[in-house]
């Protein structure tokens, strides 16, 4: 297995759920605004840890130039999926009760090109019976921007799934 910096598994390792999600909401990049998915190997344990870190690259140079703390205030688990089979768009639309997560995650089901195979793709990588582990995070810089992290564990294959959306 090949990986980059980012501990991510290159592309040709890359199962297709994760390329068809990276079609619609752009590959790993530090591009700081938008959307972004990665994909690594992981543990239920580390999810955190490595969203945080997912979180921190597509910041980019913003992240030193706002400075950490500006960054980690807004961080928080807004969701925790409890029942197998609820559903990813069913959980953006109506599960996340903080009002600017839940802003920044209707962004992703509905400002989207192809709405509808963003959605399959959406559900192809968050609703396979595999997946043992789905949280939801509230990203931004306290001020201006805004956004969710979705990170997603599979049991099976032991890799996680992160799907990064900013705005401002």
């Amino acid at each position: 297995m090949t990986s980059n910096t980012q501990g991510e598994k290159s592309s040709g390792n890359m199962p297709s759920y994760v390329l068809e999600l990276q079609h619609h909401y752009g590959p790993a990049s530090a591009a700081g605004m938008g959307s972004a998915v990665f994909y690594e190997a992981s543990t239920p344990e580390q999810i955190e840890a490595q969203a945080i870190a997912k979180y921190r690259y597509f910041a980019g140079d913003m992240w030193e130039q706002i400075g950490e703390k500006a960054w980690m205030e807004p961080w928080k688990r807004v969701y925790q999926r409890s029942v197998p089979g609820t559903g990813i768009l069913a959980e953006l639309r109506n599960s996340i009760e903080d009002p600017a997560a839940s802003l920044s995650a209707s962004l992703i089901v509905d400002n989207i090109d192809d709405p509808t195979q963003a959605h399959l793709a959406l559900a192809k990588a968050f609703d396979d019976p595999d997946v043992s582990r789905l949280d939801i995070y509230r990203l931004g810089d306290g001020e201006q921007m805004n956004g969710v992290l979705i990170a997603a564990y599979r049991a099976k294959s032991s890799d996680a799934t992160f799907l990064v959306s900013l705005t401002d």
